[in-house]
């Protein structure tokens, strides 16, 4: 229930790849409305780097606990609606709007720090040197730790086209498509750390958070072809389009660390960065670049009478020039501008200092099945 009531929601929102193309070549229907169910699947999110290691990578028996590889979202529900107005027997509007289900990914992990327990690092380079280093996150003896990794993505998008019928053949319809599009995705990818003192060494709080959020809303121009054609009642069609324009991008990072070391284990205090979210890479980035989003669309049906049909496809979407999440983390660190590291509260950070932020393009890539209904009067 919980999913339908969300499907349902989407629906009043979002965008895209509509199916009037369910429409017979040769109807003279004003107008056409579809409703679709979706299950989508997009690429997993890239981690980046990694995490969590037993060592300095590199040495021999260091382990990776957490990273890169990537956060597997899996197959998610959506909903897609369809509109169409016709304006002659070869031309028509189309409008559309889809939106998917936010799809997540947790992972954790803990070390209680008793005898024979894991011990524990961040691994991180040193920008002076080079090498590979890491500094401590859970120690047997002394203090715990435990992480959790969290991802989560969101995606919507619409489009608006003209779409006229080519003078071709009597067998099948080709009809060319001329319009706009739009996606939104945004995506967010958090690492919570806790490294509490054993309880014979006080009642400590040291807690870590690092936040780097993405969101890349794209809008554009868009041209394309569908090959239509049905026969005693049953009908296919084949959609491609490429839309090219404006992409603006936007990158959010957050760090910080709270802890009640400094102040008799009586006040938690908090101090900017965490292990990766450091004051030199904090803030809001932006800008605005150029984007290119291909789709193609299979669809299968049949009409049941002159006002009702029935729809199965696949659909997919690649967009270029994605920023995401795991990739803006940059491993290059100077320990010196943060308390997570130097243990120092009042750390000195210098001019320079790493991880400096720079813009990462990725990719994006989602695909899935999608069936529904077609209401033509």
């Amino acid at each position: 229930m919980r999913r339908c009531v969300l499907n349902l929601a989407l629906l009043a929102g979002c965008a895209f790849s509509a199916s009037p193309s369910a429409a017979p070549a040769t109807s003279t229907a004003d107008w056409s409305f579809s409703l679709d169910a979706l299950s989508w699947e997009s690429r997993g999110s890239p981690l980046g780097i990694p995490f969590i290691s037993t060592g300095t990578l590199g040495e021999a028996g260091t382990q990776i606990v957490f990273g890169p590889g990537a956060a597997e979202l899996g197959m998610r529900g959506g909903a897609r609606l369809g509109v169409s107005r016709a304006l002659s027997d070869a031309s028509a509007l189309e409008f559309s709007a889809f939106g998917l289900e936010r799809g997540s990914y947790a992972a954790g992990m803990a070390s209680d720090a008793s005898p024979g327990s894991l011990h524990l690092y961040i691994p991180y380079i040193d920008p002076q040197t080079g090498h590979e280093t890491a500094t401590d996150f859970s120690v047997p003896g002394l203090y715990s730790g435990a992480a959790s990794l969290r991802s989560s993505e969101r995606l919507r998008g619409a489009e608006l086209d003209y779409r006229w019928q080519l003078p071709l053949s009597r067998a099948f319809a080709l009809d060319a498509l001329v319009g706009v599009a739009v996606l939104d995705l945004s995506e967010s990818m958090t690492l919570d750390t806790a490294s509490p003192l054993l309880p014979e060494w006080g009642s400590d709080v040291w807690e870590t958070h690092d936040r780097f959020a993405t969101r890349n809303r794209f809008h554009g121009l868009q041209v394309g072809l569908r090959a239509r054609a049905e026969h005693n009642g049953f009908f296919g069609s084949a959609d491609f389009k490429l839309a090219v324009g404006r992409l603006h991008q936007q990158v959010i990072i957050d760090g910080v660390l709270h802890t009640d070391d400094y102040t008799e284990f009586e006040t938690v205090e908090q101090f900017p960065g965490g292990y990766f979210a450091l004051p030199s890479n904090i803030g809001h980035h932006r800008r605005n670049t150029f984007g290119v989003m291909p789709q193609a669309k299979l669809e299968f049906g049949y009409h049941f009478n002159e006002f009702l049909s029935a729809q199965i496809g696949y659909s997919a979407l690649y967009a270029t020039r994605i920023v995401r999440p795991g990739p803006q983390v940059n491993r290059r660190i100077d320990t010196g501008q943060s308390t997570s590291y130097t243990e120092v509260p009042m750390p000195q950070p210098v001019a320079g200092a790493q991880p400096a932020f720079a813009f990462q393009n990725s990719n994006y890539f989602v695909h899935g099945i999608h069936a529904g209904i077609t209401l033509t009067f």
